[in-house]
């Protein structure tokens, strides 16, 4: 466990739980109520930490929230703005641990995605980022996610969609849409897409494309997923990993 740092009267910022190139969350006392039941996420990038805010604050505006977790408060640590949030189960990605799941299991985590992005696009924002380590487990057995930094918007607050404009591609190429390696504005369809993506995934540990190479660049890799998904049709990818199951949905993303 890291050293303990203070991080003001009322609360104690512990061990790091998640850390990446983008963002570090860390577990936190508070020392009024006495509980470790928040966490600390930071992002090392403004753009991200913006987005988060903005998902933050749409999200307290629904009814309910069976989204994400509650946003508690916000301040500066170690000079980086900062979310303090109630504190949410292990990542999917752990609680899986590689495994492959049978078409049963991946049938009913499906549904539950579903769900949980149908809840999120009510928000007017797209995900855009969605794989195993974005999504956590409660205790219920429900789904939470928990990271919006690369989010946007597809809609404005009146329900408007927002037009097709170029814009900056970040996230994960072998999960997302063909339309977002094109670097075009990303909309629902976009990350139903990567809901597919994820499920062939889940459903044989390995996806239809080549993986990317050891010298590689991050925008190499990128035009060529862009290339590689652009020959490759949901449906076909079905036919290719042997699974028929799958195809109702590849149909239903594809005509979204």
């Amino acid at each position: 466990m890291n050293k303990v740092q203070e991080l003001h009267s009322d609360y104690l910022v512990c061990d790091v739980i998640t850390k990446s190139e983008h963002s570090s969350t860390y577990s936190v006392i508070d020392l009024v109520k006495r509980t470790d039941s928040q966490v600390l996420k930071v992002n090392q990038d403004l753009g991200a930490h913006s987005n988060e805010k903005q998902v933050y604050n749409q999200i307290a505006k629904q009814p309910t929230n069976s989204i994400t977790s509650k946003l508690i408060d916000e301040f500066t640590y170690q000079g980086k703005p900062c979310l303090l949030l109630e504190r949410l189960g292990k990542p999917l990605s752990q609680d899986l641990d590689g495994a492959i799941l049978s078409p049963v299991e991946v049938s009913k985590l499906a549904l539950k995605l579903v769900g949980l992005l149908e809840c999120f696009h009510t928000t007017g924002f797209v995900l855009n980022d969605l794989k195993l380590d974005n999504i956590s487990t409660c205790a219920d057995g429900s789904l939470r996610l928990n990271n919006f930094g690369l989010s946007s918007r597809f809609q404005t607050d009146s329900g408007h969609h927002l037009p097709s404009e170029t814009v900056f591609f970040a996230g994960s190429p072998e999960l997302a849409s063909c339309h977002a390696l094109c670097q075009q504005r990303t909309s629902r369809r976009d990350d139903l897409n990567s809901l597919f993506y994820l499920l062939v995934k889940l459903s044989c540990s390995s996806f239809p494309f080549s993986s990317r190479n050891a010298n590689e660049s991050a925008e190499c890799y990128r035009k060529r997923m862009r290339l590689e998904k652009s020959s490759m049709s949901l449906r076909v990818i079905c036919d290719l990993k042997s699974l028929r199951w799958l195809t109702e949905f590849a149909d239903e993303v594809s005509s979204y």
